[in-house]
């Protein structure tokens, strides 16, 4: 196996240190309150933030030696749109090799209170009739609760707005990610993974995005994509800013 570069070893670095510092930070037993209240939002704080990984990781197979890209798709009662996105990301991105990228689903629900709708059922369908595509389906009830309140752990009030967190949505979605690349053998292929993040509503994907990212996760000299060049053809036609 050829010696990793510089620039590849700092990314296999930071992406090992950044799981050791989250690991670190979201532990039950923590004396920091804005902690305690992410693993509650999360878990209840029932366990550790590596351990919730573990469980979500444990309901999808192991990430492909093979995969450069992983597009993390958060989705919450998107029964209506779940497969026209999916056949965006995949299907027609006739120019990408499936086996090269995945696409990971994690349908949620802010809380126990709110039922399920079909998106599972429907991405698993999706899955069946597509078995050429590399796609993984995962779900989670999150705990984000109705109203303001206040919760007690190890004998401390910690006070709770009654509100999502879309952005600790996508964390754990893109965590999810993280740890499944860093249980890979292909150290390479670790460095330079690829994670982009959408919603499970994307009314169009450029269909040459997957294949750009492909095209340039092996390329140490190019250290960011825009997350614009995701933007369709005819959009960014319409504003060319968004390429600039």
């Amino acid at each position: 196996m050829p010696q990793l570069s510089a620039l590849a070893m700092c990314r296999l670095s930071s992406q090992m240190q950044y799981l050791e510092n989250e690991f670190s930070r979201y532990r039950i037993n923590s004396d920091a309150t804005d902690s305690l209240a992410t693993l509650y939002r999360i878990n209840k704080c029932s366990r550790d933030y590596e351990l919730e990984l573990q469980s979500l990781a444990s309901q999808i197979p192991s990430m492909d030696e093979k995969c450069k890209l992983s597009v993390v798709l958060c989705a919450h009662m998107e029964a209506n749109n779940i497969e026209h996105t999916l056949r965006e990301w995949t299907i027609k991105q006739q120019k990408a090799d499936p086996q090269s990228f995945e696409i990971i689903i994690l349908v949620n629900r802010p809380n126990s209170s709110v039922p399920w709708d079909s998106t599972i059922e429907r991405v698993q369908q999706f899955i069946k009739q597509n078995k050429s595509q590399n796609v993984h389906v995962v779900e989670h009830t999150f705990n984000f609760p109705d109203r303001k309140k206040i919760i007690k752990l190890d004998g401390r009030d910690i006070e709770m707005d009654g509100s999502a967190r879309i952005g600790l949505i996508f964390k754990l979605g893109a965590d999810l990610s993280i740890f499944r690349n860093m249980q890979r053998v292909d150290e390479e292929r670790k460095a330079n993974h690829l994670i982009a993040t959408s919603g499970g509503d994307a009314y169009s994907r450029n269909p040459e995005f997957v294949n750009m990212a492909l095209e340039i996760s092996g390329d140490s000299s190019i250290d960011f994509i825009k997350v614009e060049y995701g933007y369709p053809i005819e959009m960014a036609q319409r504003y060319p800013l968004l390429w600039a």
